[in-house]
């Protein structure tokens, strides 16, 4: 397979083979089992680093890219996005005009199952349906989840505002750790204006005290905030899941390729959970 993708790597411009099985292999074959977790499959943190080691120096060997100019949300405009599965058992995807507002919603897919590193949805449209000319992309898997996991089914908009729609607060993605490291990019925004990105994650759950931290990069560096999602009895009236608190990273200005990440981790607890971003243009 790997000899196959590297042939047609000569043939498609596009299409780039980076030699990783070569760094492996040099430590033994096969490779040494430091490089993998007990099942001897997946990587453990120091085959992570040497896969990272590998794909930097073949990066750095590239053209650069041309940075971003313009596009983006004007001063105001707002996109909103629904994160989570779509079979009736664990959500439901908020899709067209909520109350008023437009909203994105990611695509069909079922309870548990993967979101994988470089799956997209774009374009995302604004509140008022207008094309924005951005994308969400996902940089580290999730897996999705809702309805019969504790997902926020009865949100009070006296709380969480425009965000308090039930299809879109039920369900949600969540981090189990390095399989599914939880990662997210908006890319299409302009370099030169800044950006407020406002996160709901909650999920109900009374026998863990559970945080999440989320991190923005950006091209002035890392702005971070973290949101207790669930634990006993932390929601307003006592419940035992996130009601009434959105995350707000203000004033994010991108990189020069118009893009901004955010990492979604796990701070406390055994899982991390992202339901909605918003997206302000400032």
């Amino acid at each position: 397979m790997n000899e196959a993708v590297q042939a047609l790597s000569a043939d498609h411009p596009g299409l780039h083979y980076i030699d990783v099985p070569a760094a492996f292999l040099a430590t033994g074959s096969p490779p040494d089992t430091s490089l993998f977790v007990e099942d001897q499959l997946h990587l453990s943190a120091a085959g992570y680093a040497l896969w990272t080691e590998v794909v930097t120096a073949a990066l750095a060997g590239q053209p650069a890219r041309a940075v971003a100019t313009g596009g983006g949300l004007s001063a105001g405009e707002r996109v909103l996005v629904d994160l989570g599965p779509s079979n009736a058992e664990d959500g439901t995807r908020t899709t067209g005009v909520v109350d008023g507002l437009h909203w994105n919603a990611w695509h069909e897919v079922v309870g548990e199952a993967q979101i994988l590193p470089g799956e997209r949805l774009a374009p995302l449209f604004t509140t008022t349906g207008a094309d924005s000319g951005l994308a969400l992309v996902v940089t580290g898997g999730f897996r999705s989840n809702g309805l019969q996991n504790g997902g926020l089914q009865d949100p009070d908009p006296a709380l969480l505002g425009d965000l308090a729609v039930p299809t879109a607060t039920q369900d949600y993605f969540y981090t189990t750790g390095p399989d599914d490291p939880g990662g997210l990019a908006l890319t299409g925004l302009d370099p030169a204006r800044r950006y407020t990105l406002r996160l709901l994650a909650s999920r109900e759950w009374a026998d863990e005290t559970r945080v999440t931290r989320f991190t923005a990069h950006g091209g002035e560096g890392a702005l971070s905030g973290t949101v207790t999602t669930s634990g006993r009895g932390i929601g307003h009236d006592g419940g035992d899941g996130n009601d009434s608190v959105v995350l707000e990273l203000p004033a994010i200005l991108p990189d020069a390729w118009g893009q901004v990440h955010l990492d979604v981790e796990i701070e406390a607890g055994s899982y991390g959970y992202v339901n909605v971003v918003e997206v302000v243009g400032l």
